[in-house]
């Protein structure tokens, strides 16, 4: 109890500051000249999975899924989410397609700013990311995370475990290899270890 106080009081002092920022904002009356993005690194657990912190071994949503607003200067779609797989590295080339500036060769993140007229970016079936020597992968329907190097693969049916408290890789190793298959095609090499 005392450890989600804590936390809560953090996210509390975040939100006051915010709130302190975007007020300037609007005093200083940039709101109409400025993209607002706020974003956070990853989450933590506060007793999820029988964890506390961060893991880098057990990739679940309270530690992988992060807040990720983006507020169009002209009000375009305000107050609305969508379920499409967005990633940080979408960041970079969505506010410089909002700026009119051409997004550089190279970027491999996808400009999201046709959220704003009501379309949606090209298909993206996959969610990727990591931390320390570990991977995680999500579908709509799979959920998996597991060792770089190719090991400890845990696997989850989200339409049937929600909660993702029920490892399937046993009962599913093609479909285990198969999105292993698609993280490493997505690198473009080997996934990397690091020695800790």
């Amino acid at each position: 109890e005392r450890m989600k106080a804590l936390y809560a009081a953090e996210v509390t002092l975040t939100d006051r500051w915010l709130g302190v920022f975007l007020d300037r904002l609007h005093d200083l009356e940039l709101e109409r000249d400025t993209i607002v993005v706020f974003v956070s690194d990853h989450g933590i657990y506060l007793g999820d999975y029988g964890l506390t912190g961060k893991s880098s071994v057990t990739l679940h949503p309270p530690l992988i899924r992060v807040p990720f607003v983006v507020i169009d200067p002209r009000g375009r779609h305000a107050g609305r989410t969508s379920s499409w797989f967005a990633s940080t590295h979408d960041i970079a080339p969505t506010i410089l397609s909002m700026a009119g500036v051409p997004v550089l060769e190279g970027m491999d993140g996808v400009d999201l700013s046709p959220l704003f007229e009501g379309r949606r970016p090209p298909r993206r079936p996959y969610a990727f990311g990591g931390y320390g020597n570990s991977f995680f992968v999500r579908t709509d329907r799979w959920a998996m995370h597991g060792a770089n190097s190719g090991g400890g693969f845990h696997l989850y049916d989200r339409r049937a475990d929600a909660a993702e408290t029920r490892d399937v890789a046993g009962a599913h190793p093609g479909k285990a290899a198969e999105l292993y298959g698609v993280v490493r095609r997505r690198a473009g090499r080997p996934l990397r270890t690091y020695p800790f």
